[in-house]
């Protein structure tokens, strides 16, 4: 499940080139040859995911679907800057020394006053969506990168973190949250 939120993320926020950088699709049905051993080991060397054809299919359709068939989602998309690197060294009232932090998010909209990170889930529905935000600590992090964002950029500052959930079974529906402030 983690390749496949990676698959949508990379297609949905990275240059073209950069999918063919971080995928690559396996001409082998399985794993039980020396050659198809040796294939593999040479890919998650090069710090390749392994994928095949029919996962690159099916993130495309679901990344079509983000861009261009929620309208909501496609317009967040088309005017945010994509994968913005947040860094900035705080005092740590524990630390004799400032201490480094770092965040990317996967959307800033511009002119808008929140931050948007996109997510795929198995459990779409209201419910599922609060239990994952618990799990995995969604509301920590939309804190940590409100807090980078505006520390780095003074005349923008944002108070929202909104999330564009995405299921991961086909047909890939969308919604988007905001998480309270």
């Amino acid at each position: 499940s983690m390749a496949w939120g990676s698959m949508v993320d990379c297609l949905l926020t990275c240059p073209p080139e950069q999918f063919g950088e971080e995928f690559t699709i396996s001409p082998h049905a399985s794993y039980r040859t020396t050659a198809a051993k040796d294939w593999k080991l040479e890919q998650e060397s090069l710090g390749k995911t392994i994928i095949t054809e029919d996962q690159k299919e099916q993130a495309l359709l679901a990344a079509d679907v983000v861009k261009n068939k929620h309208r909501y989602s496609a317009a967040m998309v088309e005017k945010s800057k994509s994968q913005v690197l947040l860094m900035q060294r705080i005092n740590h009232p524990l630390a004799d020394k400032p201490v480094g932090l770092k965040g990317l998010v996967d959307f800033a909209p511009e002119n808008e006053p929140f931050l948007v990170d996109l997510k795929t889930t198995r459990d779409f529905s209201e419910g599922g969506f609060a239990k994952t935000i618990a799990k995995f600590g969604y509301a920590v992090q939309g804190a940590h990168y409100l807090g980078l964002w505006n520390l780095q950029n003074p005349n923008d500052q944002r108070h929202r973190f909104q999330i564009i959930w995405q299921d991961s079974a086909p047909p890939y529906e969308v919604a988007v949250t905001e998480i309270p402030e």
